[in-house]
């Protein structure tokens, strides 16, 4: 099984897609906050795509460890969020050239807001992420390539 978590509306490729709204492309309706309605070792692979900024900081970390325990042995984890490190450094330099796409960038910080739960509550930079991956667990930590410099990716393992 491979897992989507907090994939919204939509269409992804891994089912169950866990999401806090019932959207029509939400297969479990569920606060992932309180963990994840899934027995330990069942999944593959499980995905976050810009999840972890919309949680608490405590709560956020707890899920790293939900991951790993719905995680198969030598399961991959993917967890996509905002670089802030990056984001940074362009909104400083876009900031005194370019205000209207700083002010767009800026939703890297905060979220778009377009509803109540699409806030940012927390902040990610490689080094404080793979901290947080290896203190859960995980192992085979690494960064991959992604064509928006503003985003991070990184792919961890649970281990054998």
């Amino acid at each position: 099984m491979n897992v989507e978590l907090g994939g919204g509306d939509m269409l992804h490729p891994f089912h169950p897609n866990i999401d806090l709204r019932p959207l029509p492309n939400t297969d479990i309706v569920h606060d992932l906050e309180t963990g994840i309605p899934l027995r330990d070792n069942c999944a593959d692979k499980v995905n976050a795509n810009h999840l972890f900024q919309h949680l608490r900081r405590k709560p956020s970390y707890a899920l790293m460890h939900e991951v790993y325990r719905i995680l198969k042995p030598g399961g991959l984890f993917m967890v996509r969020v905002n670089d802030l490190d990056r984001v940074f450094g362009d909104l400083k330099c876009l900031w005194q050239d370019d205000k209207e796409n700083a002010w767009k960038l800026a939703s890297s910080i905060w979220g778009d807001q377009d509803y109540p739960d699409d806030l940012h509550m927390c902040g990610y930079n490689y080094s404080y992420l793979e901290w947080l991956l290896a203190k859960a667990g995980f192992t085979q930590i690494e960064r991959r390539h992604v064509d928006n410099i503003a985003e991070l990716l990184v792919y961890a393992r649970k281990p054998v």
